[in-house]
C-alpha cells in the first residue's frame, strides 16, 4: 500500500526511502513523492518509539520473501536497522528520519463517508475514460460530485471521446454540495491498493486544497487537481430514437470478432439497429478493412424505435462494458452524429457514453 506514495526519478533521494516509526502499539509506514503522501498502520509488539527512513525497494523486496512468521525490526543506530525473522538476519542502511518530509496535519476537511468497496468500483469506473494527457488537467483526473440531498457521491471520468459515470450511496457531516477533481495517478493508486477489502468504510475528507482517504489502516493523502470540469450533464441525450436490450457476454464476444477487421487507425465498428417484429429486432456490428477481411455478426435484440446506425471505437466500448457486471445492457442511440449511451439492465448508477466516428 505505502508503495503508492514513494517518489520516483525525483532527484531527491528522500523521497525513495519509506519512514518507518513505532507509536504506542502500532507500527507506521509513510511515503511521499510531494504529490500523493501515504501512510498505513501495522499493529505490533513496541519496545521502544523511534523512526528511521528506508529504501523502499529494498525493504518492500526483502520482506516480501521472508516467511510467513514473526519479524523483528531494531535500530542499530539512526541510520541502520536489522530486520530478523527465523534464520533470516539483515542490516539496511537508511537516512536520517528528520529529511522526510512529512506533511502537516489534515485539518477543517468536509467529511464524506462511504463503502470502501463501493467507492474502489466507482473510482476505477470512471477513471477508465479519464484522460491520458496531463496538459488538459482538468480531465486527466475523476470528479467527484457529493450531491447533498440526494446523499449520493457522482464519479466521473471523460477524455472528450467518452465519458463514464458512476453513483453510489454516501452521507456527510454538512449539508451542502461539494466536488473537487482528484489526479488521475492518485485514483489508480486508491484503486490499486489503497481501498483494500479489509476495510469496510473510507472517510473522505476535503479542503480546498487537497483531499484524504482514510480507511482503519491507511491514509492517503493527495493534491485537488485546480480547474473546473466540463459542464458534462449537458452532453448526455436525454431522448433516443433507439433503444436495444442485449446480452452481455454476447455482446462482448461480438465486438472482439469484429474489431479483428476494424482499422488500425480508427478501430471502427458500424452498429445497425433494424426492428423486425414489435419489440424485437437485430443489432448487427460489422468492420471491413481492405487488407484484412470483413465480418459481419448479427445479435437478436430487444428493439424499441426505430432503424438506426451509428461506428464507434470498438475499444471504448469494450471498456465500458468490462464494468458492467449485469447479464444484459442496454444501448440507446439517437442518430450518426450524437453520442450513444450504454447502462446496465437494473443498474441505473452507471452511464456510459461513446461519441461517435463522423465519416
Amino acid at each position: 500500500m505505502v508503495r503508492s506514495g514513494i517518489g520516483k526519478d525525483s532527484g531527491l533521494p528522500i523521497l525513495s526511502t519509506i519512514l518507518i516509526r513505532t507509536e504506542g502499539k502500532l507500527l507506521y509506514l509513510h511515503s511521499t513523492n510531494l504529490e500523493i503522501a501515504v501512510q498505513c498502520n501495522v499493529r505490533g509488539k513496541v519496545e521502544e518509539e523511534g523512526s528511521i527512513a528506508v529504501p523502499a525497494k529494498t525493504f518492500f523486496d526483502f520482506i516480501n520473501l521472508l516467511p510467513k512468521e514473526k519479524i523483528d525490526i531494531k535500530t542499530e543506530n539512526e541510520t541502520t536497522i536489522i530486520i530478523s525473522c527465523q534464520k533470516y538476519q539483515t542490516k539496511l542502511f537508511g537516512m536520517l528520519p528528520d529529511e522526510f518530509p512529512l506533511l502537516p496535519p489534515f485539518e477543517n476537511g468536509k467529511k464524506i463517508t462511504c463503502n470502501a468497496q463501493e467507492l474502489k468500483i466507482a473510482l476505477s469506473a470512471a477513471a477508465q475514460a479519464a484522460s491520458l494527457q496531463e496538459t488538459r488537467q482538468e480531465i486527466n483526473g475523476v470528479y467527484i460530485f457529493y450531491k447533498h440531498q440526494e446523499k449520493k457521491m457522482y464519479c466521473v471520468g471523460t477524455d472528450a471521446y467518452r465519458l463514464s459515470e458512476k453513483i453510489i450511496s454516501a452521507r456527510a457531516d454538512f449539508s451542502e454540495d461539494v466536488s473537487c477533481i482528484i489526479p488521475l495517478k492518485t485514483v489508480q493508486e486508491l484503486s490499486r491498493s489503497i481501498l483494500n477489502k479489509e476495510s469496510p468504510e473510507c472517510e473522505i475528507y476535503i479542503t480546498e486544497n487537497q483531499i484524504l482517504f482514510k480507511t482503519d489502516t491507511v491514509e492517503c493523502i493527495s493534491k485537488i487537481v485546480q480547474g473546473v470540469f466540463p459542464d458534462y450533464k449537458s452532453i448526455v441525450p436525454k431522448n433516443f430514437v433507439t433503444k436495444v436490450t442485449l446480452e452481455r457476454e454476447e455482446m462482448v464476444r461480438a465486438i472482439k470478432a469484429t474489431s479483428l477487421f476494424s482499422k488500425g487507425d480508427t478501430n471502427d465498428v458500424l452498429y445497425t439497429f433494424e426492428p423486425i417484429t414489435e419489440g424485437r429486432g437485430h443489432c448487427t456490428l460489422s468492420s471491413a478493412n481492405t487488407g484484412v477481411g470483413e465480418n459481419v455478426v448479427a445479435l437478436d435484440a430487444e428493439f424499441f424505435g426505430n432503424e438506426n446506425s451509428i461506428t464507434v471505437n470498438y475499444r471504448y466500448i469494450l471498456d465500458g462494458l468490462s464494468h458492467m457486471s449485469t447479464e444484459k445492457i442496454i444501448i440507446s442511440v439517437v442518430d450518426t452524429q450524437s453520442p450513444c449511451v450504454l447502462r446496465p439492465v437494473g443498474d441505473d448508477t452507471f452511464t456510459y457514453l461513446v461519441m461517435p466516428i463522423r465519416e
